[in-house]
């Protein structure tokens, strides 16, 4: 496999919340192919007013690592 062994960071703006979420699935679909050809794949994405509580943090989903952080020092209603 091409990306056997490497490890990949991606930085990105958003990234779905749930399956079957429309929000930046095409970060998703990259990361999960990389992923697939072997990489190890970490996604690193903002959180929003929108995102639930329980995603913050990190989860894997579909072979991707996926940390969520909180935008320091603004208040939640200045963040859209």
């Amino acid at each position: 496999m091409l990306l056997e062994g490497r490890r990949i960071l991606v930085v990105s703006s958003s990234y779905p919340y749930f399956p079957g979420d429309f929000r930046a699935l095409f970060v998703h679909e990259m990361a999960r192919a990389m992923a697939r050809e072997g990489a190890h794949v970490r996604v690193v994405t903002p959180m929003t007013p929108e995102t639930p509580a329980e995603l913050e943090g990190a989860s894997v989903h579909e072979g991707v690592e996926i940390d969520r952080f909180r935008y320091p020092g603004f208040p939640r209603w200045a963040i859209t």
